[in-house]
Parts: C-alpha cells; sequence; structure tokens
C-alpha cells in the first residue's frame, strides 16, 4: 500500500522546526515540506497575489496526495483562511489552535504575546483572549538572527532581552510564541523569563493532528521531501540546527 504523506505549507523556513517535532513523533509518517521564499514576506503584496502563491503551493502539495495540510504561517492563515476551509483535505491552522488553548486554560491570566508586528497589527490573536494583562512584543529582531542561525550566542541573548524588557519586571503567567521559529530561542527566553510557561506550538499542533480522523503509518520509517527556493547548501545550514536527514529539491 502507498502511503499517503503529510503535507506543510510554509511562507519562510519557521515551520522546519515543526517538521522535526512531527518526525520525531510520527516516525512513520512521510512529510512533504514547501516553502515559498521566492515571495516571502508576503506582507505589502496585494491579497490576490498572496492567495496565487498559495493556491500554487497547495496544488503542488496535492499533487503528492497528501492526507492532511499542515499551515505554518500565520501570515498565510491572515490572507488565505476562507480558501483553505474550502479545500476537500484536513487542514490544521496554528493560529486557532493557540487560540483555542489559551482560552480552555489561561482565561483571564498575564500573558505575552511574541509575534512579528505584522501580525500583531493584524490581531489574529488578541481578539479572541480574555486577559488580565496582555504584553504585545514585536519579534521581528528574533527573526533576523534565526534567519542566520545565530542561536544560543551572545547576540541571540542580547537580543532576546532587548525584545523582552517592557516584561522582564512584570507578573507574568504564559509566554505566547506566534511563529514555531521561536521555539529554538526557548533557551534565550527562559534565561529572562525563569519559570514562566511558554506555549508550545508544536505540541497543539501534534494533538491536533492526532485528532483528525486519518489513518497513521505504522511500519517502515517515514521519508521527507523538501522543496524551497534555496540554494540547498544554504537551506541546510540555515536549518544546521534541526533535521539534516531530508531529501531536498530545488524549486525553479
Amino acid at each position: 500500500m502507498i502511503k499517503r504523506p503529510i503535507g506543510i505549507l510554509d511562507m519562510g523556513i519557521e515551520g522546519f522546526v515543526l517538521l522535526q517535532s512531527l518526525r520525531r513523533k510520527f516516525i512513520y509518517e512521510d512529510f512533504i515540506y514547501i516553502n515559498d521564499i521566492d515571495n516571502y514576506p508576503y506582507e505589502g503584496k496585494e491579497e490576490k497575489e498572496i492567495l496565487s502563491y498559495v493556491k500554487d503551493k497547495v496544488a503542488f502539495l496535492l499533487s503528492y496526495d497528501i492526507k492532511v495540510l499542515i499551515v505554518v504561517s500565520d501570515t498565510i492563515i491572515e490572507y488565505c483562511e476562507d480558501y483553505l476551509n474550502s479545500l476537500d483535505i484536513s487542514v490544521i491552522n496554528p493560529v486557532h489552535e493557540i487560540n483555542k488553548e489559551v482560552s480552555r486554560v489561561y482565561e483571564k491570566k498575564n500573558m505575552v504575546l511574541l509575534a512579528r508586528k505584522a501580525i500583531l497589527d493584524a490581531k489574529m490573536y488578541q481578539k479572541y483572549f480574555v486577559y488580565n494583562h496582555l504584553y504585545n512584543l514585536p519579534s521581528d529582531l528574533l527573526n533576523d538572527i534565526l534567519d542566520k542561525g545565530n542561536i544560543k550566542t551572545s547576540l541571540s541573548f542580547d537580543l532576546t532581552k532587548q525584545v523582552l524588557k517592557p516584561v522582564l519586571q512584570r507578573d507574568l503567567d504564559i509566554v505566547i510564541i506566534s511563529s514555531l521559529y521561536y521555539i529554538l530561542l526557548k533557551t534565550e527566553i527562559s534565561e529572562y523569563l525563569d519559570n514562566i510557561k511558554i506555549l508550545s506550538t508544536d505540541d497543539l499542533i501534534i494533538k491536533a493532528l492526532k485528532q483528525e480522523k486519518i489513518e497513521f503509518e505504522t511500519t517502515k520509517k517515514g521519508k521527507t521531501l523538501v522543496f524551497s527556493n534555496y540554494d540547498e547548501k544554504e537551506f541546510r545550514n540555515i536549518n544546521r540546527w534541526v533535521i539534516s536527514d531530508y531529501n531536498y529539491m530545488k524549486l525553479t
């Protein structure tokens, strides 16, 4: 019987962190990951243009007969949620999973929302939270160091402290990180917000995936196909902190 893979759609490269977590949890599953570096970032582009990019990448994934689609980028969800909801396969939406978990467990708590400024301005999360205090922290500086793979360095600690500075003396219950990318900075965040819960988005997606009515594989270790516009050497260098055993194909 031919395996049907799990598809992962990304805008940048932050979803690669999720891919690592999924492969550890579902060792027999095949995965197909694709991003859209050529058109990154989507912010500032027309909605029709963004939708065309996303439709193109979704069609590519569907050509591999994926059994479920995981959309990593909150920007894609912001502009294309209606389209994604119209698909004939199950779509896992991390924005929805975060909002659901925060509402279920952390109602009326003191929250930090760590997200790029464009996401904060779009209020994709805040309008669903019921909180005591909510601190919105733009995290764009962190994306720059992550894109260069500068993790667990003096620079990463310094910039993380700079981003978190407005809440360092606050009474907090939870840090909500909108991008899976920031999981790579968990050590840095914990250094300055010790004993504060960091919401693990990858765990939420794993939970959501388990709840889907799909047949999971039980034999033969799975394989991973990665598609991106990066040169392979550059892509592997940026993602050297995560998995390395995958087949890479450059999009043209």
